[in-house]
């Protein structure tokens, strides 16, 4: 009896990865001295994004068939060397299309052969690669000037362009570039930042300038390294021209009154406006749109740690944005992301994600500057049907009062580990007399070590307070001992004998414990075990 086998397939049974493009490759051969009886050979695909089941080749039926009846597929059939008859088909087949991202594709093989009493049937599939860019999935506040967000998919977290956590801040002397002070402008020059051609892309923000249109987010189209300049995209759909800000005010007789200080930063995100109801007719770059919300800029990303995740969560998702101030309470918004890749080096374009800022606990009956009344309803609808300027000062004095009560509402805090304003948590750690002089890497590791002092203190001194606190703060479960007896020569008494050392005294030995850990330890680790035991 003659055996078939489908053999040499590209790609292989299980393979993931495949390119979006790729061609299916497989060599359906009879194996001894059958011949493949012409016409018998007939290929089924059936693509995951359909489930349609389609005839891709076919001998009875003129051979290849739509849509898999591309330029580059072939059909060979021969005689394998030393064979007298046609035992062979080499076939590649091309899809005039391409797959979709992930959609797993299944190949059915059947064929018959002279001498077989039966037919033969064969199946596989593979899965092609991701091609989808990353999504932002969830937006969570932690307070106005910090975020966490949250992406639909893994991405790289690397902190240069194309990682999440990317963010290039120069936050002093930066100068926005022109002849004479308000001129329109195209460029800004750093002061201590070097910019780099990988920038190119990616929108650059600056705050403090003096001047309303030059703090919104325009897209670097050049780099000058060798000055440290950037230039930005300056054209109408970004806002038009820069005006020209070196950050310095003069009086009418020219004397220099006040040094502002111009921050910029390069990154991937940025907040945008997003308007209700009112003024959505107009043109989205008109000054007629009077949304007023606070767009700050970031000035800092970082990946949380697993342990500030839910248990299983990958913190390849996340990514954590400080702002250069706070978002405005309550209003409507867009995040964008630009340029974040997933692991497969797929990279957002503009992924926008719409959400409300939260209003922080602030209560609802609060005083509202438009809302309650303070202006009258007749000049409230004279205002709206005309230039909407009162409106826009009202919503920009709420922004500031709602700014300072949220800070006065916090100062009940100062004393949380966990709610403490950031600027404070150093003095919350000196007003509690932290013991521990061992260096601390971050902010949320001085939160931890605020929240473990307490329990400390408590139980000081003594072996459950040490493991307790190590536990928590370092996440190891040490083991505490007494000292190891050995054999001890005592002076005076023990002669010296083979592999004895001389004892310490009774006083020291009977205090005297080892601190054994279940793991290798970090230097760093190590160094915050030794001056707790100690």
């Amino acid at each position: 009896m003659t055996v078939i086998l489908a053999l040499n397939m590209i790609p292989e049974d299980a393979e993931t990865g495949v390119p979006y493009d790729e061609l299916v490759r497989l060599h359906v051969v009879s194996v001894d001295v059958g011949v493949l009886l012409d016409p018998t050979v007939k290929i089924y695909l059936t693509r995951s994004s359909d489930t349609v089941r389609r005839l891709a080749y076919d001998q009875a039926g003129g051979g290849f068939q739509s849509p898999y009846d591309g330029t580059l597929s072939t059909a060979l059939y021969q005689a394998s060397p030393g064979s007298l008859v046609n035992d062979e088909l080499w076939l590649h087949i091309d899809h005039t299309g391409d797959y979709s991202s992930l959609e797993t594709v299944l190949v059915e093989v059947y064929a018959t052969s002279g001498g077989a009493t039966g037919s033969y049937y064969y199946s596989y599939s593979w899965i092609i690669e991701d091609l989808t860019a990353p999504e932002v999935a969830e937006l969570l506040w932690f307070r106005p000037w910090k975020c966490r967000i949250k992406f639909d998919e893994p991405v790289n977290t690397v902190a240069t362009p194309g990682g999440s956590a990317f963010v290039g801040i120069d936050l002093g002397a930066v100068e926005i570039v022109g002849d004479n002070e308000g001129d329109d402008a195209t460029q800004v020059r750093l002061a201590s930042l070097v910019p780099l051609a990988t920038w190119i892309g990616f929108p650059m923000q600056i705050a403090g300038s003096a001047f309303p249109q030059n703090n919104q987010p325009r897209p670097i189209i050049a780099i000058d390294a060798t000055n440290q300049l950037v230039t930005l995209n300056t054209t109408a759909a970004y806002g038009g021209p820069l005006k020209a800000d070196t950050g310095k005010d003069y009086d009418s007789q020219n004397i220099l009154v006040r040094q502002r200080n111009l921050k910029a930063t390069v990154s991937p995100y940025y907040f945008s406006a997003r308007l209700s109801a009112e003024g959505a007719a107009y043109h989205e770059l008109s000054a007629e749109r009077t949304q007023c919300a606070y767009c700050p800029m970031p000035i800092a990303a970082r990946i949380p740690a697993a342990d500030e995740l839910q248990a299983g969560e990958d913190y390849r998702k996340y990514v954590e944005l400080t702002l250069e101030d706070d978002i405005s309470y309550g209003r409507l918004y867009t995040l964008h992301v630009l340029g974040v890749e997933d692991l497969f080096d797929n990279a957002t374009t503009d992924a926008t994600f719409d959400f409300q800022s939260p209003t922080f606990g602030a209560p609802t009956d609060r005083l509202q500057m438009w809302d309650n009344g303070l202006i009258p309803p007749p000049d409230r609808q004279d205002d709206i049907e005309h230039n909407k300027l009162l409106r826009a000062a009202a919503v920009v004095l709420q922004d500031m009062f709602n700014m300072l009560w949220y800070r006065i509402d916090q100062m009940q805090y100062l004393n949380d580990p966990s709610l403490c304003p950031d600027a404070w948590v150093d003095f919350l750690l000196y007003n509690m007399g932290n013991p521990f002089r061992f260096p601390l890497e971050s902010l949320e590791q001085k939160r931890l070590l605020a929240a473990c002092l307490p329990d400390l203190y408590k139980q000081v001194g003594t072996k459950q307070g040490i493991i307790k606190f190590l536990q928590r703060f370092l996440g190891i479960t040490f083991q505490i001992d007494t000292f190891v007896d050995a054999d001890y020569w005592q002076l005076n008494i023990s002669l010296l004998g083979v592999d004895t050392i001389l004892a310490p005294s009774s006083k020291w030995a009977k205090n005297a414990y080892e601190l054994i850990s279940p793991v290798t330890l970090t230097d760093a680790q190590s160094r915050i075990a030794t001056d707790v035991a100690e």
